[in-house]
């Protein structure tokens, strides 16, 4: 095939007429001069006929090359190509495949992904954290003061100053704060966090567990307990022993009474129940009266 020809054959595919993706989707192979030709038999079978992207695919019957390599179609064939081809859908050109990226440049474009994201992270950081009601101008800044109400990590995250966390419990910072706290704990110790929650760390297993300590669950400080010390009580057991430290509390309380009511020998400085009725103008009520509200 001659320079001349694969230029024009390229043209014509890169920018197709109705002709050319007609011919295309027949599969026929282009033959110079607007010709195509069936690839399987060398023959000149359809020629384009009219200019630019309104041309149509028109089916001839013979190549009359000794006519100057014209070929005549019948007039009914033209209009029925015509016809046929004014609808024809538009082929899409195969998309051209990318080269792949080396390892190089993978990990580059990697890199500038990742620092994309930490800009914005820390953007995003420093318009909830740094100025306005927060009263920071730098990063440093809101760090000292953390130390300080902390005294240096000492001590539980405040989750009420919204200098620090202006969302309180749900901030994001004071969650990581208090969780960085947790972690440098002991096995085996416990304490109440700022939202009234009694936690434990396992000397087993060094994981850390909630336990909600109220009005209604006042037996979970025993299980909170037993949890650091790396023991499983069920509530029943913890419920137990709340009511045996309890009745241990009252018939304490009875007997340290008893021993200030029951010495009147005693010297009147003394804390005795004498001292106690003389000062009050009162007697000394019974633990268990108080408990019972008499």
């Amino acid at each position: 095939m001659s320079t001349y020809k694969k230029l024009m054959e390229q043209m014509i595919l890169e920018r197709p007429s109705k002709a050319a993706k007609a011919a295309k989707a027949q599969g026929l192979k282009y033959a110079a001069f607007g010709r195509w030709e069936d690839p399987g038999t060398g023959k000149v079978v359809a020629k384009s006929k009219g200019e630019g992207p309104a041309a149509v695919l028109i089916p001839v019957k013979g190549d009359d090359m000794k006519a100057g390599g014209k070929v005549t179609p019948s007039t009914k064939a033209t209009k029925k190509a015509k016809a046929k081809q004014k609808d024809t859908p538009e082929i899409p050109d195969k998309p051209k495949k990318k080269k792949p990226l080396t390892k190089k440049e993978k990990a580059a474009a990697k890199k500038v992904k990742d620092d994309n994201k930490k800009d914005q992270a820390k953007k995003d950081w420093d318009g909830k954290y740094l100025g306005g009601v927060t009263g920071f101008k730098k990063e440093n800044d809101r760090e000292n003061y953390k130390n300080k109400q902390t005294k240096g990590g000492k001590i539980q995250p405040p989750m009420k100053d919204t200098k620090l966390y202006p969302k309180g419990a749900d901030d994001p910072e004071y969650k990581k704060d208090q969780a960085e706290w947790e972690g440098k704990q002991k096995p085996g110790s416990s304490w109440v966090r700022p939202d009234g929650v009694h936690a434990a760390k396992s000397k087993k297993t060094g994981e850390v567990q909630g336990f909600i300590v109220n009005d209604e669950t006042p037996e979970n400080s025993y299980i909170a307990k037993a949890y650091g010390d790396g023991e499983l009580m069920d509530r029943d057991e913890a419920k137990k022993r709340l009511e045996v430290d309890r009745q241990k509390g009252v018939e304490d309380f009875e007997d340290w009474k008893a021993g200030l009511e029951g010495d009147e020998e005693k010297d009147t400085s003394h804390m005795g129940g004498n001292f106690l009725a003389n000062l009050f103008g009162v007697k000394v009520p019974s633990l268990t009266d108080l408990f019972k509200g008499n």
